[in-house]
């Protein structure tokens, strides 16, 4: 087997082999446009077949030399990924490489990540996670009765409150619209009190996924006055839920009901067969978890919680990786603070 880089020609080829988005070859393009270092390889066979491809980013440690990979929605990292991983790494000064499979909690591949962990003492369970260790799946393959039969009764209800009321959901490419989903992601962030990345990566991430067909802009209107707009990506046979505002105005009109049936709607029509909604708390999901809301509003479509394996950390600098643990903590507690001092004084 030979690991090498791939070559734009092979973008077809390399799709056909991931399983997210996040590992699409458009999604680095889009992570390159944003100033990321990007590294896109691919294991080939004897006769020059890829079997497998896969990208990771390197990310500079503010004020150092020193880098921290990030390897999200990978499928099984093996020894000859991390062979690689590693040589591009050490050439970049890397302390350790996060890496985020898709792979479920009890699978065969779980069983081999924790096999990988007893043969390599550098590859550890992380004390953290990126993505939500948790998601809702949405089976599509179903007709539109029984989607509505398999949800929780008040949130039916809520769809057709806001049918009756008039809100008017429509799909965009308009500047104007855009604008509005900047405008009210920020005002959501404030009244939630949760980080969200500046505008210049949404319209970035626009400019690189609308045109090839991935990015979707999903508006609600009601009397002149936008009241939601998400982002929505389609990949392969998924449809995705990653990023959703809303307005703080007409709350009883019950606006982001309706934008999820529309989007479920709309991920029919493109022959998707699940709809990956991006995250939520687990099973015993406690209702004083400041995401509880999100969670429950997304339990109310009646999908299955998937519970992915979580983080692994690929460790090549082992004291330099413990302080970047506490760096990391003290980092995240200052933007907790940030967005609960912009939530009580915006």
């Amino acid at each position: 087997m030979i690991i090498r880089e791939i070559i734009e020609e092979e973008k077809n080829e390399y799709n056909q082999t991931i399983a997210h988005i996040i590992q699409s070859y458009e999604w680095g393009r889009f992570r390159e446009r944003t100033g990321v270092d990007l590294f896109r390889l691919g294991s080939f066979d004897e006769k020059g077949t890829l079997s497998q491809g896969f990208q990771f980013t390197l990310h500079p440690v503010p004020q150092t030399s020193f880098t921290i990979g990030y390897f999200p929605k990978s499928p099984l990292p093996t020894f000859a990924m991390l062979q690689s991983m590693e040589k591009i790494a050490k050439e970049h000064d890397t302390i350790f490489i996060k890496i985020e499979p898709f792979i479920q909690k009890d699978s065969k591949e779980a069983v081999a990540l924790d096999q990988l962990t007893r043969e390599d003492p550098r590859f550890v369970k992380s004390r953290k996670d990126i993505f939500a260790p948790h998601t809702f799946f949405l089976d599509l393959t179903k007709n539109e009765d029984e989607l509505l039969s398999q949800m929780h009764q008040k949130t039916r209800y809520n769809i057709g409150l806001a049918e009756r009321k008039g809100v008017q959901i429509y799909f965009s490419d308009k500047g104007r619209d855009f604008a509005d989903f900047l405008s009210l992601q920020g005002e959501t962030a404030k009244r939630n009190g949760f980080y969200v990345h500046p505008d210049e990566y949404y319209r970035t991430l626009w400019e690189v996924l609308h045109p090839k067909g991935i990015a979707h802009l999903l508006m609600a209107r009601y009397e002149d006055k936008t009241l939601g707009a998400w982002i929505l990506f389609t990949f392969k046979n998924t449809l995705y839920y990653p990023y959703g505002a809303s307005s703080s105005l007409y709350r009883e009109l019950m606006v982001s009901n309706l934008l999820m049936w529309e989007a479920i709607r709309f991920g029919k029509k493109k022959n998707c067969t699940v709809f990956d909604m991006w995250g939520s708390l687990g099973q015993d999901a406690d209702p004083r978890d400041p995401w509880y809301g999100f969670h429950r509003f997304k339990q109310g479509y009646g999908g299955e919680i998937i519970t992915f394996v979580g983080a692994y950390d690929f460790i090549l600098q082992p004291r330099l990786y413990r302080l970047s643990l506490l760096a990391d903590k003290l980092r995240w507690a200052k933007l907790h603070l940030s967005a609960q001092i912009r939530r009580l004084f915006p």
